[in-house]
């Protein structure tokens, strides 16, 4: 198991996962954060103009990047 960090990146703005997931391995990290930005997108007031810059950006527990999927626009 390994620990990842689901943070959101709008533009030059992130807002960090400080406390991350513990995930089996093998998990399919981007459809983890696929799920997010979904939930993301449903659950919030973001408007429509801001989703083409807001990511979902998975890092793992040494702070490196592994992926960035963006929050789909309606």
């Amino acid at each position: 198991m390994a620990r990842y960090f689901f943070s959101i990146r709008y533009r030059d703005r992130s807002l960090p996962d400080r406390e991350g997931v513990e995930l089996e391995d093998g998990v399919d990290l981007g459809q983890c954060a696929l799920y997010l930005a979904a939930r993301l997108r449903a659950d919030t007031a973001i408007t429509e103009a801001q989703f083409p810059g807001c990511m979902i950006e998975v890092s793992n527990g040494r702070g490196e990047l592994i992926l960035q999927v963006p929050v789909p626009t309606p």
